[in-house]
């Protein structure tokens, strides 16, 4: 079995990290006649074309940041802090076997089989944070209003820049994709035509989860995809360096490893029975 550990400490670049990575997976999976090796090779391909053709990266930056121009102007009283990056190797292929570790999961645990292979494509097309912007707002405490606190003026300003960020880079050749009802807001402060498009895990988490609005954009110019998270200041360092940060998600880090175990005993069927498809 081919690992992303095998090639980590060979003292190469990422890009050649990559691609050793890639071809050795490609090898095996034409070997073992492995779908999902061969789905995971696929992905691996986008990454090193990412790294490799990152020129569209300074334009498409230049567009966001725009918006964060706007936003200055607009509301002058807010501070705004904004930030770019392109998902790491590691967390990229950890969050890729994520995906399929909680559909396998999931399905085997409701239905007592595996899921096809299409239906793990499918499942897999829903990947396209490996390009992401951040931006991060705060109220100064001075500008609060009368019995108002740091968390409801900075939730409410939170919601009005969403409100107005999907027109707002839609006239600048970015096209908002439908979020299909994943994590839905029920929040009264977004607007009905923007809400289709947002993961709203800022409705029903506590202060202490996990909070954030996450919207996914096609850059029509570079033909990318790339994710816009919006975020308090409060929210960011819950989410980088506070409870979020180690529970990482629904159910956090035992719920996923608890989950993993339970799969890991029923991996050897899984892999036989998709050689044998």
């Amino acid at each position: 079995m081919i690992t992303l550990n095998d090639y980590l400490y060979s003292g190469d670049t990422v890009l050649k990290i990559l691609q050793k990575y890639t071809r050795d997976l490609r090898k095996e999976a034409k070997l073992t006649h492995n779908e999902i090796d061969m789905m995971h090779v696929n992905f691996l391909i986008q990454i090193t074309e990412l790294l490799e053709h990152n020129d569209f990266l300074t334009a498409q930056s230049q567009k966001i940041r725009e918006f964060y121009i706007h936003m200055a102007k607009e509301y002058p009283l807010l501070a705004f802090n904004f930030k770019g990056r392109i998902k790491s190797l590691i967390r990229s292929e950890a969050k890729f076997n994520g995906y399929i570790v909680e559909y396998i999961y999931d399905c085997y645990t409701e239905h007592k089989t595996f899921p096809s292979i299409s239906d793990l494509k499918q499942r897999l097309s829903c990947f396209r944070d490996l390009i992401a912007y951040r931006i991060v707002i705060s109220l100064p405490k001075c500008y609060l209003k009368p019995g108002e606190s740091q968390q409801e003026a900075d939730i409410r300003y939170l919601y009005q820049i969403a409100n107005e960020l999907p027109g707002f880079l839609e006239e600048r050749g970015f096209t908002a994709e439908p979020a299909y009802g994943v994590k839905e807001s029920t929040s009264p402060l977004m607007d009905e035509e923007v809400r289709p498009y947002y993961r709203d895990y800022v409705c029903g988490n506590s202060s202490d989860d996990y909070q954030s609005l996450h919207i996914t954009f096609y850059d029509n110019c570079s033909r990318s995809y790339v994710e816009v998270q919006l975020r308090t200041k409060h929210m960011d360092d819950i989410a980088e360096i506070g409870v979020a940060r180690r529970a990482s998600g629904p159910g956090g880090m035992r719920f996923r490893r608890a989950r993993a175990f339970i799969l890991t005993r029923h991996m050897n069927a899984a892999s036989a029975w998709y050689r044998s498809i």
